[in-house]
């Protein structure tokens, strides 16, 4: 019987040693890979530099969500570099990414490693380190370096985090927009979240459907990834939390830094997003603002992607939410989407 018991018992002990031993050992996650700026210098070496980023997307992805650049028609206003969200691609941005263009920027949308590919139940994602998220960050930097500033980095969830780190360490960048910024995920303690990242190698190779109703139906896209190995999330985890904790803060002086929140997302803790803005622009931005949507609106955490199932957000619409986040003055279709302008300020965190 005392046997039957043990056998029993031993798993629930052994983790309770285990959390004893990183309760004692604290709950801080590294640190993130220093960058490695190669800047280009002009719109010929950004040639250049885009030649060697598209050179990095695989021959398993279509047209549609490989890196793409878009040049405005006439004079430019300056250059976006945009980061699309976990299990996406840049098709996420297409409409939105054709609409700033139009506006006279030049906007450079980027394919994070191991997304876009045609097998969208692919396992590849789990391969992903945040040592990959480094290079790519910075080559993408490398190229828009040379195209006319100013230069704005734009990131929505897992590239919200992407967006901070290019804009904290990488002194091109003038402006920063992180939409939705994935730092720590809602339903999970922070204590939680620390250990997924701290020891990432004894995750279990779990898949994890957005939807375990719709499965592979989920979203209705052609490009969406409608699940994930959980490992795959680690490193944008690892990103967000190593700036909330202040291991990467701004070594320059930014013209502005914007979080714009959705009351309605239910993916992402706002509270945390809004910790990390704060701290990592802290001193280097004459302004940290916040817009935070309307609640009646109704969107959902991906309001950006056109093609998705649930997309809520007029092109235009989210366009100049961007624009205005960038320091444009805002229409008065945009200021309506808008339910409250708030100052950020560090406070507590996860």
């Amino acid at each position: 019987m005392e046997t039957l018991l043990f056998i029993a018992l031993a798993p629930l002990v052994a983790l309770l040693v285990w959390l004893s031993l990183i309760a004692f050992a604290g709950l801080g996650v590294p640190g993130l890979p220093e960058v490695d700026p190669d800047p280009s210098t002009d719109e010929r070496a950004a040639a250049e530099a885009l030649e060697s980023l598209l050179a990095r997307d695989p021959s398993d992805i279509s047209d549609a969500t490989r890196t793409r650049l878009l040049r405005p028609v006439g004079p430019a206003r300056g250059t976006i570099v945009m980061w699309h969200g976990f299990t996406n691609c840049p098709a996420q941005f297409a409409e939105v990414a054709e609409e700033l263009r139009s506006h006279g920027y030049f906007v450079l949308v980027a394919r994070i490693p191991y997304h876009g590919k045609q097998d969208r139940l692919t396992r590849d994602l789990a391969q992903l380190a945040v040592e990959e998220l480094a290079i790519f960050m910075n080559r993408c930097v490398d190229v828009a370096a040379g195209l006319p500033r100013p230069l704005a980095a734009v990131g929505f969830s897992a590239g919200g985090g992407l967006a901070t780190w290019a804009s904290a360490s990488r002194d091109e960048i003038d402006r920063v927009v992180a939409i939705s910024p994935l730092v720590a995920p809602k339903g999970f303690p922070g204590w939680v979240v620390r250990l997924l990242v701290r020891f990432r190698k004894l995750l279990p190779s779990a898949w994890v459907w957005w939807d375990p109703r719709q499965k592979a139906e989920y979203g209705g896209s052609s490009h969406v990834y409608p699940g994930f190995p959980m490992a795959g999330l680690v490193p944008f985890l690892h990103v967000g939390l190593s700036l909330h904790d202040e291991r990467v803060l701004a070594s320059h002086r930014v013209s502005g830094a914007a979080l714009i929140s959705n009351p309605n997302d239910l993916a992402v803790r706002t509270s945390v997003a809004e910790v990390m803005m704060a701290r990592v622009f802290s001193g280097m931005s004459p302004t940290i603002t916040e817009y935070a949507l309307k609640r009646s609106l109704g969107w959902p955490h991906d309001f950006i992607d056109q093609q998705h199932a649930a997309a809520s957000g007029d092109v235009a619409d989210i366009a100049g939410l961007i624009l205005h986040a960038m320091g444009e003055k805002a229409t008065p279709r945009v200021g309506a989407l808008i339910e409250e302008t708030a100052r950020l300020d560090t406070g507590e965190g996860a």
